[in-house]
C-alpha cells in the first residue's frame, strides 16, 4: 500500500463527518462528555474553514445518559424477581444463555437464578 498524503479539503471533509456522527441524536446529547465532544468537533472545524462555530447547548429535557441510568432500587427489583421466581417451574429445555466478556471468558446470566428440580 502507498504511502498517500491527504489533502488539506480531503481532511476537512474527514473532520466534517467526524463532526456529522457526533453530532447525531444519541450521540452528543448522551451526556456532557459527549457534548464537549460534538462542540470540540465543532470548533476544530470552524477553525479549519474559517466559519463562525455553532455550539451544541445543554439538551432539553436533559441527557440520555440520566433517564437510561439504572434506578438506586435496582436490587429491590431483582430480589423481587428472584422471589417471584421461587415460585415458577423452570422450562429445562431452554438452552443455557452465556454471553461473551472477553478473553475467552464465558458469563452464566443464569447463575443467579434459583433452579428448582420437580422431583
Amino acid at each position: 500500500m502507498e504511502n498517500q498524503t491527504k489533502s488539506v479539503s480531503e481532511k476537512i471533509n474527514d473532520l466534517k463527518n467526524c463532526v456529522s456522527i457526533q453530532c447525531q441524536n444519541g450521540n452528543w446529547n448522551y451526556s456532557e462528555y459527549m457534548r464537549g465532544m460534538a462542540n470540540g468537533l465543532i470548533l476544530a472545524y470552524s477553525i479549519m474553514t474559517d466559519t463562525a462555530p455553532v455550539y451544541r447547548d445543554t439538551p432539553i429535557g436533559g441527557y440520555l445518559e440520566q433517564k437510561t441510568a439504572i434506578p438506586e432500587n435496582i436490587t429491590d427489583i431483582l430480589n423481587k424477581s428472584v422471589e417471584k421466581s421461587k415460585t415458577m417451574i423452570p422450562d429445562n429445555s431452554a438452552p443455557l444463555m452465556t454471553h461473551d466478556i472477553g478473553d475467552n471468558e464465558q458469563c452464566n446470566w443464569l447463575s443467579n437464578y434459583p433452579i428448582h428440580n420437580s422431583n
